[in-house]
């Protein structure tokens, strides 16, 4: 599983085995430019060998999109991460679900610094 948190400030990703037990990968960059770009042009490129694997994806996302306004700097960067991903399975979930227990190990800023 695929897990994307784009923050105001900060990019990561973590890869998780079958049922989140073992972290296979993470990376983390500061955010610049266009989400959309650097998603193609940095995020694409180091998961390339784990496109095969991947069964995937989720974001936390804090809001929902109407609700935009009220979390500028995080809700609007993460739903367009999340379209990013629509070519895979994705899977949206609050804080008490599964995507917020594995961005929590992968990402101390939830509960680790990811990479």
């Amino acid at each position: 599983m695929l897990v994307l948190n784009v923050g105001s400030s900060t990019l990561k990703v973590a890869l998780f085995a079958p049922g989140g037990a073992e972290r296979l990968w993470e990376a983390s960059t500061q955010r610049r430019g266009a989400l959309r770009a650097q998603l193609q042009g940095w995020l694409e490129p180091l998961l390339q060998p784990w496109w095969p694997q991947i069964q995937a994806a989720g974001h936390r996302l804090v809001q929902l999109e109407a609700l935009n306004p009220l979390a500028p700097l995080h809700n609007a960067p993460a739903l367009e991460a999340i379209r990013w991903l629509q070519a895979w399975r994705q899977i949206a979930a609050d804080e008490e679900g599964m995507i917020a227990r594995l961005i929590s190990r992968a990402d101390p800023a939830f509960g680790a610094a990811a990479g």
